[in-house]
């Protein structure tokens, strides 16, 4: 009887586990909040390795990110995002809940934006 009741509980558990998609790959959109408003933004990131590129679009500009760095954990994450000529550093973390928590940093300011992943259409 045990084993029956168990056998409902490694199906949930699998299911769960196969759903979770634990990388940070794909297009992701948040709303970062500024002393001059809100700005939503989109970024799309791709792995390889260690090494992080993609871009990050404000709605009105396209821009590359630049030295993207993947931790080992596959988890935690960095890069920079040139704003003009203004460096704009960012770290992030791939949540369990399969959302990023972002730090973005603005002339020493660090901001917190929290990140969704868009779903992936199908062809």
């Amino acid at each position: 009887m045990k084993k029956l009741l168990l056998l409902p509980v490694l199906l949930m558990l699998f299911i769960a586990a196969t759903n979770y998609d634990n990388t940070i790959d794909g297009t992701w959109k948040g709303d970062f909040y500024s002393p001059e408003g809100p700005m939503s933004l989109t970024y799309t990131f791709k792995t390889d390795d260690d090494t992080l590129t993609g871009t990050v679009s404000t709605g009105l500009d396209l821009i590359e990110l630049e030295d993207g760095k993947v931790e080992a954990d596959g988890e935690n994450f960095s890069f920079l995002v040139m704003y003009g000529d203004l460096p704009v550093p960012h770290s992030g973390t791939l949540n369990e809940d399969g959302t990023v928590t972002m730090r973005i940093t603005v002339n020493g300011q660090v901001s917190p934006i929290k990140l969704t992943k868009e779903e992936e259409e199908d062809h």
